[in-house]
């Protein structure tokens, strides 16, 4: 599959731009306070909208950059269907569709 020029450009537009406009990636202590249900509800929801923008960003490089067919997954299609549930769940995005 050949990758074009103009969709490599537009990816990394795009993390040009939420280098400089977007939130930064949470932190470690960040996600654990989240989790431990620590933050308020401002600084739970600005947590949220974060992740949401990072998960974008990594199905954006997923789908310009797909994993060989041939390389064997670490995981079952099940196995990660069921991991990524149980983030969403943990995180509070079970009701967030990303596409």
């Amino acid at each position: 599959m050949a990758i074009s020029k103009e969709s490599v450009r537009k990816f990394f537009a795009s993390l040009v731009e939420v280098a400089q406009y977007g939130p930064p990636p949470p932190m470690r202590e960040e996600l654990d306070e989240f989790l431990a249900g620590g933050l308020s509800a401002a600084e739970a929801e600005r947590l949220r909208d974060g992740l949401l923008l990072y998960l974008e960003l990594a199905a954006s490089a997923l789908e310009l950059f797909p994993i060989s067919k041939e390389a064997a997954p670490a995981l079952t299609p099940a196995q990660w269907a069921e991991d990524v549930a149980k983030l969403r769940q943990r995180l509070g995005l079970d009701d967030v569709n990303v596409k």
